[in-house]
């Protein structure tokens, strides 16, 4: 059985979170991985048991800059938010290799073999290409204004692709968050009601997506 898996950082522990959905074969397992707009960090694949056998992560870095995501090969992982990362993006965070994660985790962790899609499949879904945008361009264009107001536009009449705001958002390194606060504040205000109740809401569960970015957009008590 395989399963979609989340890290969670707790000092210098890595906290599993295991999607109550089953996959037979991880094949499977990859493809939801890919297809949905929520963030994970990889498969896992269980025994017969229920017990963690082993993890695979994606076997392309997820490192995004101006030119776009780099594509390079999964060698470390940062330490924040456990995302995949080549070892030249690795060199900017705090990084350890996914022999040091398998120690942490104490089950193997190893890059996936199959390679990641070149580009999201949205096959014409108008909600995944919206989210896939903002989860794309956040970090680089959440200073501009107009580029919010498009983006907050969007989802007045989209607003399942908030699920882009979270991974963007989420994505951010605490320096960016940090650097980007005014501007996160700003689209905080902007957004569409509904989404700026809802996220108000999930501040208050900090270790989901949504609950991060409403803190990372100044709606909760602290920011993260």
């Amino acid at each position: 059985m395989f399963r979609l898996i989340q890290l969670y950082a707790s000092d210098d522990h890595a906290l599993v979170d295991v999607d109550t959905d089953g996959y037979a074969s991880e094949l499977a397992a990859w493809a939801e991985f890919y297809a949905t707009p929520i963030s994970f960090f990889g498969v896992g694949r269980f025994d017969a048991e229920g017990r963690l056998v082993d993890i695979t992560v994606d076997p392309v870095c997820t490192a995004a800059g101006k030119s776009g995501l780099c594509r390079g090969a999964t060698a470390v992982v940062d330490t924040d938010e456990y995302h995949p990362l080549c070892g030249d993006c690795g060199a900017w965070h705090d990084a350890i290799s996914l022999r040091e994660l398998a120690k942490r985790l104490g089950v193997p962790v190893h890059p996936a073999r199959r390679a990641a899609p070149a580009h999201p499949q949205n096959g014409g879904d108008p909600t995944r290409s919206l989210s896939h945008r903002i989860a794309r361009e956040l970090a680089t264009n959440v200073a501009d204004a107009a580029w919010r107001r498009h983006v907050c536009r969007e989802l007045t009449m989209i607003p399942r692709a908030v699920n882009g705001l979270f991974i963007g958002v989420g994505a951010l390194s605490n320096r960016q968050v940090l650097d980007l606060f005014p501007a996160l504040q700003q689209l905080a205000g902007e957004l569409p009601a509904g989404i700026h109740a809802d996220l108000r809401r999930a501040a208050g569960k900090p270790r989901s997506p949504a609950g991060l970015a409403a803190l990372r957009l100044g709606l909760g008590a602290s920011c993260h």
